[in-house]
């Protein structure tokens, strides 16, 4: 369960529109401008953010890391693939 709520929180924060303006603002320094363009990096994050809430799995961090970016990969492939079929049906 707690897996799903740091790729929840992950999603959101690199993704969710209504974060669009503290995001452009936080991704005025470096830090954050690499840490929003890695879904391995705020999944790592994440899991810590979730873990100081709920102290119960030390390993949730690294585990929410690479869950969010296997995540983050099965939606970039499937939005590859969208496009493909798009493009070869409008051949």
């Amino acid at each position: 369960m707690e897996l799903l709520a740091c790729v929840g929180l992950t999603f959101i924060l690199k993704y969710g529109s209504i974060l669009n303006w503290p995001r452009k603002l936080l991704c005025r320094l470096e830090f954050f401008q690499e840490l929003f363009k890695c879904s391995l990096c705020l999944g790592f994050w994440s899991g810590i953010i979730v873990f100081t809430v709920d102290q119960q799995n030390l390993l949730l961090p690294l585990a929410s890391a690479a869950t969010c970016w296997a995540a983050d990969s099965v939606v970039a492939i499937l939005q590859w693939w969208e496009i493909k079929l798009e493009k070869e049906l409008k051949r």
